[in-house]
């Protein structure tokens, strides 16, 4: 993560926009809040991806690759300002290159299934299945992956 990405994180630490896994104490200064970020995601995840509208970051996908040509994305931050259709419309833009070399796996807690739909509309991802329990009793997350595009040689 670059200096405008740990900006875009402190932020959103600072605001409470964090997953509760996360587990981000109260009150800490950048430096305590950077150290332990940086602890957080080497110990959870394998890549953090800057999704960057005119060279601000306003998203960033943290994930997990699995075998040779696939990830799981596990967590996204977006920045406190990002609009919904931004949102959307960087996730296109990111999922569209990424399927280039590899399958996208995605979960979605249910609270946010109608923007993963909409990807579905736009034949990027299709819906792959349900699962059960995964964070906590009586929990679902619908899954996801993307549509490999596969070049013409």
């Amino acid at each position: 993560m670059d200096k405008d990405d740990a900006k875009m994180m402190y932020q959103s630490y600072r605001l409470g926009r964090l997953p509760p896994k996360w587990g981000a104490r109260e009150d800490m200064d950048v430096m305590e809040y950077l150290a332990q970020l940086d602890d957080f995601i080497a110990d959870n995840y394998q890549f953090a991806w800057s999704v960057r509208d005119k060279d601000k970051t306003i998203g960033i996908f943290f994930g997990l690759t699995w075998g040779a040509n696939s990830a799981l994305i596990g967590d996204t931050i977006w920045h406190a300002k990002v609009t919904k259709r931004n949102m959307y419309e960087a996730t296109i833009a990111a999922l569209d290159e990424l399927r280039k070399t590899m399958v996208i796996i995605l979960r979605a807690d249910f609270k946010h299934k109608t923007l993963f739909d909409k990807l579905m509309n736009q034949k990027i991802i299709r819906r792959v299945g349900t699962i059960y329990d995964l964070e906590g009793r009586d929990s679902r997350q619908a899954e996801y992956q993307t549509r490999r595009v596969w070049s013409v040689m």
